[in-house]
């Protein structure tokens, strides 16, 4: 009886079954932290931004006052035909306007009677009365850069969102398998001492021989099976390396002694209850959606100026002369009274097809990126319910599998109970053990699966 209750022993244990880890340990979130930090893809993205934001200083730029400096002089056959020197200043404001100032000098025998002679000093403006009066292309690129800016901003976000979800996913195989290993290392530690029990009590007439044989099969076939987990957490462990880099870009990879949070699975059950969730609003903030509205944003101040294109180009023109260097204060009144030059410059193509058809293909383009708008978020909201589903199903698979393990338990120290009484055998332990660890490794997939899904969601949610 003795041996009897060594076995019985040996045999309660998968429902208690506790790893022990006196490895290091990387934490889930500190394994997102280094991601975070330090992907060179994340790096990308920021550069990415850092692009936009120097486009978006160049076109600022287009509004730079410019200062300008002409000097030309002409000699021909000992003539001295014009001496020219022009400084001046031109500063573009809003509306299109431009205004400008600055300094001549002229001087020679044949200079153009056009010119003033010797020093004039002038200040105008220029105003447009049909094109670009709304929008011009200095306007155009400028709100174009700030639209870019923006859309940088949330691809940077989705990359970094896809890059954490591959991660976080991975991490929970890693999870999975390291429990599988323990679970079947544990198991085989078990296995070895019913062996040996088994062959005390073989030796004392208590078991058949063949109690061996069955236990020795039974404990090989596990052995294989933890061959094939050590090798795929191997394998994961290295695809997990990855993800690691260093401050300086350099890679780095786990040690063997590094394993995973086995409790990590029990930190990402929450409730989410799809009746209470704003689907319209997290579809509304997707990055993917906010991307599309930008670009769309793009398009729409391209039509607006490619719509300018075909007004005539109009530019009203007012110089205010005088000799000397320096302008003299004068009111409104006698702006055209004298000293001043005065003008209208007018051209438009006829019959303009050229601004016609290019802004026919502009009005195109906007419509299919609102078409594609619209799939993106049919798409977004389909895989979101599609999550929540899974999610619930996951839930209650989790509740299903651990009343199976539960009523698998209870038959096999049922079986055990009839073993230690001698009213069973060796083969009905082994099968009914069989589907215990069936159980055990079943859940561990479950709520692996379970945690991976909480994170597509949330990367579909756009949360970071």
């Amino acid at each position: 009886m003795g041996t009897k209750n060594i076995i019985l022993i040996g045999f309660i244990f998968i429902s208690k079954l506790i790893f022990c880890q006196q490895n290091d340990v990387l934490t889930l979130n500190d394994f997102i932290s280094v991601v975070k930090s330090n992907h060179p893809a994340i790096a990308q993205a920021g550069l990415d931004v850092d692009i936009s934001n120097n486009e978006l200083l160049s076109a600022k730029g287009g509004f730079d006052p410019i200062i300008s400096y002409t000097n030309e002089q002409k000699t021909l056959d000992n003539k001295n035909y014009f001496q020219y020197q022009n400084a001046e200043i031109y500063v573009p404001i809003g509306m299109g306007i431009e205004v400008y100032g600055g300094v001549e000098k002229n001087n020679g025998d044949l200079i153009n009677t056009e010119y003033t002679r010797n020093n004039s000093t002038y200040a105008g403006l220029s105003i447009p009365l049909a094109r670009d009066i709304i929008i011009d292309k200095r306007r155009a690129a400028l709100r174009q850069s700030k639209k870019m800016l923006n859309l940088s901003l949330e691809e940077q976000r989705l990359n970094v969102l896809n890059i954490i979800q591959e991660a976080e996913v991975l991490y929970y195989e890693w999870v999975a398998s390291y429990l599988q290993q323990m679970l079947i290392g544990k198991i085989i530690n078990l296995n070895i001492e019913r062996l040996d029990a088994i062959s005390i009590a073989i030796s004392a007439g208590e078991r058949a021989s063949v109690d061996s044989i069955e236990m020795l099969s039974q404990l090989n076939t596990f052995r294989q099976i933890q061959f094939s987990e050590n090798q795929r957490f191997r394998n994961i462990s290295l695809e997990l390396s990855t993800f690691l880099w260093d401050n300086n870009s350099n890679p780095i990879m786990l040690k063997a002694t590094t394993l995973p949070d086995t409790n990590a699975f029990t930190n990402k059950v929450v409730d989410l209850n799809a009746s209470l969730l704003d689907l319209p609003s997290i579809i509304k903030g997707h990055p993917k959606v906010l991307m599309t509205n930008f670009k769309i944003d793009m398009m729409n101040i391209e039509q607006k100026l490619k719509q300018q294109s075909l007004l005539p180009k109009a530019d009203l023109k007012y110089n205010f002369i005088n000799t000397g260097l320096s302008l003299p204060v004068s009111d409104a009144t006698s702006l055209f009274n004298n000293n001043y030059k005065f003008g209208l410059d007018f051209s438009m193509p006829i019959p303009n097809r050229k601004a016609v058809g290019e802004l026919r293909a502009q009005k195109s383009k906007v419509q299919w990126a609102l078409q594609d708008l619209s799939m993106i978020k049919i798409e977004l909201d389909a895989k979101l319910k599609s999550s929540l589903v899974n999610i619930e199903a996951l839930k209650s698979q989790i509740e299903m599998i651990q009343s199976v393990l539960k009523y698998n338990q209870t038959l096999l120290e049922a079986e055990l109970i009839k073993l230690s009484q001698g009213e069973s055998s060796i083969f009905l332990i082994n099968v009914r053990e069989n589907k215990v660890v069936e159980s055990n490794q079943k859940l561990i997939q479950l709520k692996a699966k379970l945690s991976q899904e909480y994170v597509k969601f949330r990367t579909l949610s756009g949360e970071l």
